[in-house]
């Protein structure tokens, strides 16, 4: 599985206000996660499950930067899209010749 991550950068207000994010990802904050993890959060949902991830962070003092991945945790137990498919395709296939 290939890690995902997203920088957040300082921002460009002089002086933020008192609560303010001091850090912010570019294009307004907006991530787009990756195909996999959305997957896998979408399957969490399907099979009743309470999604989860492995988080980690990297700090950049020379350029002020934090760095987060995200990685799908090596023990989930959540069926892909694609093992789902193939037994629902298999199920199909076994009842048409056994009517």
């Amino acid at each position: 599985m290939s890690h995902f991550f997203f920088t957040f950068y300082p921002t460009s207000e002089q002086y933020p206000k008192h609560g303010r994010a001091t850090h912010y990802c570019r294009k307004e904050g907006i991530v787009t996660l990756d195909d996999h993890l959305a997957l896998h959060i979408a399957n969490c949902i399907r099979y009743g499950k309470s999604p989860k991830l492995f988080a980690q962070g990297w700090l950049n003092r020379r350029n002020n930067t934090f760095n987060v991945g995200l990685e799908i945790p090596r023990n989930s137990v959540i069926p892909s899209l694609v093992e789902q498919e193939q037994l629902t395709a298999r199920n199909n296939l076994v009842s048409l010749f056994c009517e």
